[in-house]
């Protein structure tokens, strides 16, 4: 059950994107309604599998799941910065880690930095970021 309400967390941050438009609000899903759903998820392809309980088998295909789900730009940054220094890394690393303009770069960091998913320090008068301690422990569990 735990290793489930990781995996949802996980997804709620690497789904999250920042508004296109100034009028909408920005923030992530819930992560309760994809913990339920990655529940009963497992539930049924234990079963379709003809086990008896969800076991290892069960949840490493739930994962798999969980991770094609989160993929696109947010993943991409949040895996450039998983593997970054100690540092952390540069704006513009991140942005062509995700294929995105410096710019639009830009917005992303500040975003995940809103939601909590990143922090940002200045050195030597450049931004630099990294995962903040929840997305790294959750990055450790989920991803490895």
């Amino acid at each position: 059950a735990e290793h489930l309400i990781d995996l949802g967390t996980f997804v709620a941050y690497a789904r999250a994107r920042p508004s296109k438009r100034q009028d909408e609000s920005e923030g992530r899903e819930f992560s309760s309604r994809l913990v339920a759903q990655f529940g009963k998820l497992s539930v049924c392809l234990a079963a379709v599998l003809g086990k008896t309980s969800v076991d290892e088998e069960v949840m490493a295909r739930v994962s798999r799941v969980a991770l094609d789900t989160a993929r696109g730009r947010t993943l991409e940054i949040l895996r450039h910065l998983a593997g970054a220094e100690e540092g952390g890394a540069t704006t513009d690393g991140a942005s062509i880690a995700a294929n995105i303009t410096v710019e639009r770069g830009r917005v992303f960091l500040r975003f995940l930095r809103a939601v909590g998913a990143v922090e940002s320090s200045k050195k030597l008068g450049q931004m630099r970021w990294k995962l903040s301690r929840r997305m790294a422990t959750l990055w450790r569990k989920v991803v490895g």
